[in-house]
């Protein structure tokens, strides 16, 4: 796969079979994370650069690194897939996983054969992005009600782009509209979470 990983987690056993996989799937280049700047290196080589979390639990790093990809002013980085991959997904977890902003979550079994087309998924379609004051990321058709920063009274302006991902091109922005919210009191109920 012409892209690179970055390998994101604390347990250094976690990360070594997370750069294993990475291996197997056939990753251009494979890189520990340190910071954002050598992100901004690299996105000059490899357009498409994954951000892959081994997960355990939600630390304080996780949601941290998170927000620094996505305010990034690079947009190859900013619109990056950060993807999760945890042995246990408790649904706790996995709503707090996905309000930072992530791409997917990867439960076991970790081989390339089941990994590669989860991977390969966030290539060469459109992803709708979704941008309030409290979060940044996919699209989710969750609605506004989850990140509570609506007052009943009040309509809310939020940012929706859609892109895709190419690994020739990177990332494109096809779309990027501001849209207003009705208040919450006039906003449809039905909220699902697709993962």
């Amino acid at each position: 796969m012409q892209a690179t990983a970055f390998i994101i987690g604390g347990e250094e056993h976690r990360r070594e079979a997370l750069f294993n996989l990475c291996a197997d799937i056939g990753f251009r280049a494979i890189v520990n994370f340190t910071n954002l700047s050598l992100v901004e290196k690299q996105v000059q080589q490899t357009p498409i650069c994954y951000f892959l979390f081994a997960l355990n639990g939600i630390s304080h790093n996780t949601a941290g690194i998170t927000r620094a990809i996505r305010a990034s002013r690079n947009r190859q980085i900013k619109l990056a897939p950060v993807i999760g991959f945890a042995e246990n997904a408790p649904p706790k977890m996995v709503a707090a996983i996905l309000n930072m902003g992530f791409d997917d979550i990867i439960v076991p079994p970790f081989t390339a054969t089941s990994v590669f087309p989860r991977l390969s998924s966030h290539l060469n379609r459109r992803v709708s992005f979704f941008e309030t004051q409290k979060y940044f990321g996919p699209d989710r058709h969750i609605g506004l009600h989850v990140h509570h920063q609506r007052d009943q009274e009040k309509s809310m302006q939020y940012r929706k782009l859609l892109i895709v991902r190419n690994l020739e091109s990177g990332i494109t922005i096809l779309k990027d509209k501001v849209c207003t919210a009705p208040p919450a009191n006039n906003a449809k109920s039905n909220i699902a979470i697709a993962v």
